[in-house]
């Protein structure tokens, strides 16, 4: 395997210097569609390579409790779309258990391995709720910390400044329809960074319209010739709590059976020699 490095992205080569050449450049810029922010945020987000992540979720609840999971993540590209693997180590009463997002045609079905049940349920096109529920007691739920579906509507709004990077302000509007992962929020305001389509910031709404979550993507960097944040924070406003998705080891490029996906093989994935990969810790350097 060859050795991995990391290298710190300066958050200045996405700014936009606060001028007024630099503004009037900013206006006169044509800018693409919501579709288009979207779609490009997307590809950008999700690994295009083979990929496994060893990830830190740790969650702080509204009295200041603190919960910590670690979870064994894979990406693999199919000819009908991506689909990604989160297993859990530790702790020992949740390790083995297993989830699976499959995304065709832009609906996201998901299958979930509870090791304590010992049985695989799935979850898509139903009434039910559990997409919904939170993943590990965490502030994600179970469907917004999976893979991006793309939004059936959707507008850019405006080309602003976030945080000093110029950005692309987009805005979906959750219509009714078949796929429940996508019917849970009235709306979601995205900012996306212009020069890399790089996610920076998402806004969630409750059905009464009311924001009750946002979801930061923090710290980018350089990984074997990927860009990936590697802390994702999501808030609950409501609750006054928030979670931390922390990467902490990443491998591109290694070469994933596709049997790791099926659905029928949840049960064995955490027996899966490939985890031994992830067991060395992600060495950084270069940083500016």
């Amino acid at each position: 395997m060859k050795e991995m490095f990391i290298t710190v992205i300066a958050i200045v080569l996405l700014a936009v210097p606060a001028s007024g050449a630099s503004q009037e450049r900013v206006a006169s810029a044509p800018s693409p569609t919501g579709a288009v922010c979207m779609s490009s945020m997307k590809d950008v987000f999700e690994p295009a390579r083979p990929t496994l992540r060893r990830v830190v979720l740790t969650t702080v609840d509204g009295k200041r409790e603190t919960r910590e999971y670690i979870v064994n993540q894979a990406f693999k590209h199919f000819p009908d779309g991506i689909r990604m693997i989160l297993m859990i180590r530790e702790p020992a009463e949740w390790s083995g258990s297993t989830y699976l997002y499959v995304e065709k045609n832009n609906v996201i079905t998901m299958w979930a391995y509870l090791a304590g049940f010992q049985r695989v349920r799935e979850y898509v096109n139903t009434a039910e709720t559990q997409p919904y529920d939170a993943f590990l007691d965490s502030s994600f739920t179970n469907a917004d910390i999976g893979l991006i579906p793309l939004p059936q509507v959707c507008e850019l709004t405006e080309t602003t400044n976030y945080d000093g990077i110029k950005a692309y302000r987009v805005e979906e509007r959750m219509a009714k329809q078949s796929n429940p992962f996508v019917n849970f929020y009235s709306r979601i305001t995205t900012w996306i960074a212009a020069a890399s389509f790089f996610p920076l910031h998402r806004d969630y709404y409750d059905p009464a319209g009311r924001l009750w979550k946002t979801l930061s993507f923090n710290e980018y960097v350089r990984i074997d010739k990927t860009t990936v944040p590697l802390l994702i924070r999501m808030k609950d406003l409501q609750k006054n709590s928030y979670s931390d998705f922390r990467i902490t080891n990443v491998i591109n490029d290694i070469a994933i059976p596709d049997e790791l996906f099926d659905p029928k093989q949840l049960a064995q994935v955490s027996a899966s020699p490939l985890w031994k990969s992830l067991t060395a810790p992600l060495e950084a350097s270069g940083a500016k």
